[in-house]
């Protein structure tokens, strides 16, 4: 992605790199266990930027708001803090800057104004849990999100209320 600076902000799976188009020059940033402010994971699967300038990018160990000023991660992000999964392969917005992500444990809706997570499974029609093929998602003009998974794709309407819960089907045996 190219932030505000015109920088490059690129993953792979040896950590997160910016490139300076300008000046043709790289700096790397890598996992570090001994530091808290380091990103979660050298696996980079996805990478967003909000409005307010924020990096996300989602690992397989985690979700993380990254600050490219000071290099550095402001927060991270996991199961214990309401992510459904641990392993985040794509981030989206809503037209409230709410964070719209695919997960290994189905779809997460994370509030920012908050910081509370709305998580949506097979319970609420999803085709499957594990939404992580390869940062498989997109939006469209109208603000519809797509997710694609290992056992189909999902449509996220942000929009439109969510009921949460299953209601099981009526079968009369008898």
């Amino acid at each position: 992605v190219e932030d505000a600076q015109g920088l490059l902000w690129l993953g792979s799976t040896s950590g997160l790199f910016r490139f300076d188009p300008k000046s043709s020059e790289f700096a790397s940033f890598t996992h570090d266990p001994d530091d808290r402010k380091s990103i979660s994971n050298n696996t980079i699967n996805t990478l967003h930027l909000d409005a307010d300038g924020i990096l996300w990018i989602g690992t397989p160990n985690g979700l993380n708001a990254f600050d490219g000023k000071s290099g550095s991660v402001v927060r991270s992000y996991f199961a214990a803090d309401g992510l459904p999964g641990e392993a985040v392969s794509c981030i989206l917005a809503d037209g409230n800057g709410d964070l719209w992500m695919s997960t290994n444990n189905g779809v997460s809706q994370f509030h920012r104004s908050t910081g509370v997570f709305s998580n949506f499974s097979t319970a609420d029609g999803l085709p499957g849990n594990d939404l992580t093929g390869w940062n498989a998602c997109s939006r469209n003009a109208q603000g519809e999100m797509y997710f694609g998974g290992f056992a189909g794709a999902t449509v996220v309407r942000p929009d439109a209320p969510v009921a949460h819960g299953f209601t099981p089907p009526v079968l009369i045996t008898e």
